[in-house]
């Protein structure tokens, strides 16, 4: 957009500048998050909580004062300077949670603006980001998707305006803080850095990855001296419980992560000399061995599990439907029939807010594709 143009978009009817605009989107954001904070009081736990009581106390990355390569660091650093500013006040961490969350909105007006060149649309998108209310909760409980999602808007709108080797460069920064919040969003530095080479920009794709990588490599070269791993040392045993026998049991109706007490059974009874080592690295080698045997014993069922979870991903019901709760227990039987006990149905009103909200942007989506 010009600098010198006087308007952006409309409010209550009148055109207002940008700056009104963007101010107006992130009220509006942080408002309902806050009303959520204040109303329902949800909790705030969880493994990233003592991973921050770890750095606080020992100084390091890890659990009970045991160094640890499962997990990426930006979260649990932003939860410790939290915790420090706040003097351990929750509802503090949660408030600033919400507010960085809410910026979310403001970057993706600017994103859906300069993708669509139109203003309703932008504002129609910033406003369902700012309401949805999944993207809500997630921003006062104890998740890193508090941090990734307005990472990942901040990145994309810098990205596809990038022009210069400073834009590149503050692209790529942007990226690597994501990669350490969640580093599952690594791929899309091989993807986008091989579009701006396809588009003819190498010089920009350069400055963008090596920045990205710059960030990035600290965290790498550490879980490198701690134990020889480079990334997350959990992988194995997500592979593991969603390829294991039991899984196509599991789901949709309850938590995979029922299955993290199985996988250890099989490591206690065929490696017991990694129950209680801290060698995460052989042990995510034994799940990824065990995952992959799993995969090979039955290849049939589970392309056929790879599909569902592909629809899984659409479903416009909440996934899994049941809650996991500190009393949930699940019995295997031979026969591969799984029995989950004190495992509740989600609230309805929750079931109700998801599916609404969630048709409400699938409909966006499929206008926005035909217009």
């Amino acid at each position: 957009m010009n600098s010198a143009e006087p308007t952006a978009g409309r409010i209550a009817g009148r055109y207002s500048p940008e700056w009104l605009v963007c101010l107006a989107l992130f009220t509006m954001a942080l408002t309902s998050r806050l009303a959520y904070l204040i109303l329902l009081v949800p909790a705030f736990d969880g493994y990233h909580w003592y991973i921050a009581d770890t750095l606080l106390q020992y100084g390091v990355l890890g659990i009970d004062g045991v160094k640890t390569t499962s997990y990426e660091p930006l979260y649990p650093l932003f939860l410790t300077f939290a915790r420090v500013l706040s003097s351990d006040n929750v509802r503090i961490i949660q408030t600033l949670q919400a507010v960085i969350d809410s910026i979310g909105a403001v970057y993706l007006y600017r994103l859906a603006k300069h993708l669509s060149g139109r203003e309703r649309t932008a504002v129609f998108s910033a406003t369902l980001y700012g309401l949805y209310p999944l993207l809500i909760r997630h921003a006062v409980i104890a998740s890193s998707f508090s941090l990734l999602s307005p990472e990942l808007i901040v990145f994309a709108d810098t990205l596809v305006t990038t022009t210069t080797l400073a834009r590149a460069a503050a692209a790529g920064m942007w990226l690597g803080l994501a990669i350490l919040t969640r580093s599952m969003i690594f791929p899309v530095l091989a993807f986008t850095s091989a579009m701006l080479i396809i588009d003819g920009r190498k010089t920009i794709a350069l400055a963008y990855a090596m920045t990205t990588l710059t960030v990035v490599s600290p965290w790498l070269v550490r879980n490198y001296l701690v134990n020889g791993a480079i990334l997350p040392t959990r992988s194995g045993e997500n592979l593991f419980s969603g390829n294991s026998k039991y899984t196509e049991a599991i789901l949709p109706d309850y938590n995979i992560d029922l299955l993290g007490e199985y996988a250890m059974s099989i490591v206690a009874r065929e490696h017991p000399e990694l129950v209680d080592s801290t060698d995460e690295k052989e042990l995510d080698r034994i799940y990824t061995a065990m995952a992959w045997e799993q995969i090979r014993a039955r290849p049939l069922e589970t392309l056929r599990l790879k599909l569902w979870n592909v629809a899984y991903f659409f479903w416009p019901r909440l996934v899994p439907s049941r809650v996991m709760t500190p009393d949930t227990r699940v019995l295997f039987g031979a026969d591969g029939r799984v029995q989950v006990a004190n495992s509740p149905r989600r609230p309805v009103l929750d079931e109700v807010a998801y599916s609404v909200s969630y048709s409400v942007v699938a409909v966006a989506a499929l206008v926005g594709m035909w217009v």
